[in-house]
């Protein structure tokens, strides 16, 4: 999303813009790794067996015949096709289907269900947020509070909507 950047008559420059995504305030994804592995660890402390999933899985009897014998072939030479030859393709796959899972879910929050846009003023060490239903209305909300910082005006009084 384009922003608008300002100078307030202190000297602080701001960037004024809407937000798509929250901001992780400073956290980086080794932090939010080691946060949630913290979270499954405690979960897992809980249990009162120590059994895991793949605990409860037993091969199937295949017996003699030369039909399994054959399809374990087949499926062996697959995964090895796959991994010399497709594994590009299986990753590009995966990240286009990705990037149309989250573009939908993320269009449907906002446009379908009306989730507020997220307008933020950040300097250095100073952020501030205003949520704004609707996408014209969060743009509105951004051109007058970054007029606002920029005439040294206090940019909370703005009435947003």
């Amino acid at each position: 999303m384009t922003g608008r950047t300002v100078t307030a008559p202190d000297g602080r420059v701001w960037v004024v813009r809407r937000r798509w995504v929250p901001h992780r305030d400073g956290v980086g994804w080794r932090a939010r790794f080691a946060q949630r592995r913290e979270r499954v660890e405690a979960r897992r402390a809980g249990r009162s067996d120590e059994s895991r999933w793949y605990d409860h899985l037993d091969a199937p009897d295949l017996g003699d015949s030369i039909a399994a014998a054959l399809a374990i072939i087949a499926v062996l030479v697959l995964i090895v096709l796959t991994v010399l030859f497709g594994w590009t393709i299986l990753l590009l796959g995966i990240d286009l289907l990705w990037l149309l899972l989250v573009g939908a879910a993320g269009l449907v929050g906002r446009v379908v269900l009306g989730r507020p846009w997220r307008v933020e003023a950040a300097t250095d060490g100073e952020r501030r947020d205003w949520f704004v239903q609707g996408f014209r209305s969060a743009g509105r909300a951004r051109d007058e509070i970054a007029r606002r910082v920029q005439h040294g005006l206090d940019p909370t009084q703005t009435p947003l909507g």
